[in-house]
């Protein structure tokens, strides 16, 4: 953790020593916040977690074997082996974390075998859309999230059934993201969760971006705010892009737009939830445009980007609902694509992995236009090639040894 002293310091006495900051992955907002406090004053250089191929993971965890002395070390890689094709460093620490703890209490220490081993367990939700949001690739810091949002709001609905005085505090939330990492989709799923556990009334989700805010004329502004909020009363209010409000020259329709918000915000507290959704860097400047916006978010989810064996796991999943396989030169094809899109700036996410995937459907079908149907097998309609994957053009490769953040 850092806090505004520690930049203090750190610019104080940058000419005698090198202060490192530790920033959870995918913190953009903290990342932002630092270099801020800097105000510019130091250079800042980002060194980022990268991904350990199988071989090198193979390496690193029966190194930390050998330096607690294990020799038989089969157990352990076959953890490793049935995960991902890469994995960073801290994944490998907590796996072999886990094993050397069943380790010491079965070999070292048997007298406590039988101990139960206490597990985090994550708050209890109810209902189908739940165990959709569970069954998602990926996400698994948004799932924690939406877990202990919803046990939130249960208990400060325990406290007003109870007649315990409780001042309400904000329930609305602010989703962080790249294109295509499925803020849009969690936020209907949450919609859904939070009337299955009976935070809201309704499971519907009220999607507005800019145009459905903002008008044209001085005065036109406000009603269509609050029509906004008649219409989500009971549910959700989802803005996606809420940035784009305050992307006007003068900034007088956006200003009034945020202001009305606010105040429908308050009026609304208890029986309607706003999400605001958009870029990282986007939504730290949308949120420093009105002081009373930033005190009425209750939670922030960050989405952080897919990896590539997220990636080709969802590939294989759109592949499945649609009752077709790749085939083994397929998958080899998919994975190298998959490997460079991670690599590109914006490349899409999950967006890019349904393109690519629906330019494949297309490729399958003219390459079986130019054959006689009666020559076309079961095998051949259900199953993509090499050839029906095409490397989409994508912007240039991320720069990883950037200068700041």
């Amino acid at each position: 953790m850092y806090d505004e002293t520690d930049c203090e310091s750190s610019r104080s006495y940058q000419h005698k020593v090198l202060t490192l900051f530790q920033i959870r992955r995918h913190d953009t907002i903290a990342a932002n916040k630092i270099a801020s406090a800097l105000n510019d004053k130091l250079s800042l250089i980002t060194f980022e977690e990268t991904l350990m191929s199988r071989e090198k993971s193979r390496e690193y965890i029966c190194k930390l074997a050998d330096e607690k002395g294990i020799s038989d070390k089969s157990e352990l890689l076959d953890r490793l082996d049935s995960g991902s094709d890469k994995y960073y460093a801290s994944d490998i620490d907590q796996i072999f974390n886990d094993y050397y703890s069943e380790y010491l209490r079965s070999a070292i220490y048997p007298a406590y075998f039988n101990i139960s081993k206490t597990e985090k367990k994550e708050p209890c939700i109810e209902g189908r859309a739940a165990e959709e949001l569970n069954k998602m690739i990926g996400l698994e810091s948004v799932k924690r999230v939406i877990h202990k949002t919803v046990a939130f709001f249960k208990l400060l609905d325990m406290y007003k059934e109870r007649g315990l005085y409780m001042n309400m505090p904000a329930r609305s939330m602010i989703f962080t993201g790249n294109p295509g990492t499925a803020k849009t989709t969690v936020a209907r799923l949450a919609a859904k969760i939070f009337k299955d556990n009976g935070i809201i009334e309704s499971g519907d989700l009220v999607e507005v971006g800019r145009a459905d805010l903002v008008a044209m004329y001085v005065g036109q502004t406000a009603p269509k705010v609050r029509e906004a909020f008649r219409k989500a009363k009971g549910s959700i209010l989802f803005i996606d892009e809420a940035y784009s409000l305050v992307e006007d020259k003068d900034g007088l329709y956006g200003d009034e737009a945020i202001n009305t918000i606010v105040q429908e915000m308050e009026n609304h507290r208890e029986d309607t939830i706003v999400i605001f959704a958009g870029y990282p860097d986007k939504m730290e400047e949308f949120m420093k445009k009105n002081p009373g916006l930033r005190s009425r978010i209750a939670f922030h989810v960050d989405f952080p980007d897919y990896n590539e064996d997220e990636l080709y796991q969802i590939l294989c999943f759109m592949t499945k609902e649609k009752s077709m396989r790749l085939s083994e030169d397929a998958e080899e094809k998919v994975k190298s694509i998959l490997a460079k899109a991670v690599k590109s700036e914006d490349f899409g996410n999950g967006r890019f992995v349904r393109n690519l995937m629906e330019q494949a459907v297309m490729s399958l079908a003219e390459r079986l236009s130019l054959k006689p149907a009666n020559l076309i097998s079961d095998y051949e309609l259900t199953t993509l090639i090499a050839d029906d994957f095409i490397m989409p053009e994508l912007r240039d490769v991320k720069n990883t040894n950037r200068i700041g953040f």
